[in-house]
C-alpha cells in the first residue's frame, strides 16, 4: 500500500485489470521519482508536538476549560485562526 499526496491514475474493466494497471502505474511513479531524485510525497500525519513553559500551558488549559473544550481542540481552533489570518 502506498500513502502519497501525488495523484496516481489507472483504469481497468475488471478487478484483475485494475490490479495490473495499478501495479504498472505505481512502477512508473516510482521510476519517475527515482529519475527526478525525489521521494513520494507523503501526507502529513496531523500530529504536532510542542514544548512550552508551564505558565503558558496553564493559561492554555484555563482558556480551554473556560470554553469547555479539550486542550487539543482549543489549540486547533487557535492555530486555525492564526494560520487563516495570514
Amino acid at each position: 500500500m502506498i500513502n502519497t499526496q501525488d495523484v496516481i491514475t489507472f483504469y481497468g474493466a475488471s478487478v484483475t485489470e485494475l490490479r495490473n494497471e495499478m501495479q504498472k502505474s505505481l512502477e512508473v511513479y516510482f521510476e519517475v521519482c527515482e529519475e527526478q531524485g525525489t521521494s513520494p510525497k507523503k501526507p502529513f500525519s496531523g500530529k504536532l508536538t510542542i514544548q512550552t513553559s508551564p505558565e503558558l500551558y496553564s493559561r492554555i488549559a484555563m482558556n480551554a476549560a473556560r470554553r469547555q473544550l479539550e486542550i487539543d481542540v482549543y489549540l486547533q481552533e487557535v492555530i486555525e485562526k492564526v494560520v487563516s489570518a495570514n
